[in-house]
């Protein structure tokens, strides 16, 4: 067993976070602990396994209930408009697994959603190029703005 130490900055915003909704996001990931590289298209050095960025929201299913899936390059609103996740790169392809975005993503629902604040988990990844929002899902400057 390792220990994991967090890179977590929290965030108020003008509506607080629906924890019920983050943690329900949270509990669906992958939690592989296959390592992959993670990042853009288009760089020489390594094709990625995980496109950047990646978004996770929950949205209505036809049949009642809630249906969760992930969007690629493109931002999609939330369902209702109150969580959404982010995983994105600064630099370019780092080496991570699923694993170790769902500790980042359960850092943040411990430390900031639990206690009404959005927040952002950065320095992921071997390189620590990659990091992970849990942010309001409304606009897209809503998740890439700090």
């Amino acid at each position: 067993m390792t220990s994991y130490k967090p890179n977590v900055q929290c965030r108020k915003h003008d509506f607080p976070p629906p924890a019920d909704r983050c943690k329900r996001l949270i509990d669906v990931m992958l939690v592989s602990t296959k390592q992959q590289y993670w990042g853009k298209l288009g760089h020489r050095y390594q094709r990625p396994d995980v496109l950047l960025p990646k978004y996770l929201r929950e949205r209505q299913c036809a049949r009642k209930g809630i249906c969760l899936f992930w969007l690629t390059n493109r931002f999609a609103t939330a369902a209702d408009h109150k969580c959404i996740i982010l995983i994105s790169t600064t630099g370019s392809t780092d080496l991570t697994s699923w694993h170790a975005m769902w500790e980042a993503a359960s850092a943040i629902y411990s430390m900031c959603i639990r206690l009404g604040q959005f927040g952002t988990a950065e320095g992921i990844g071997q390189k620590g190029y990659l990091t992970l929002k849990v942010a309001p899902g409304k606009t897209p400057s809503a998740v890439t703005e700090e």
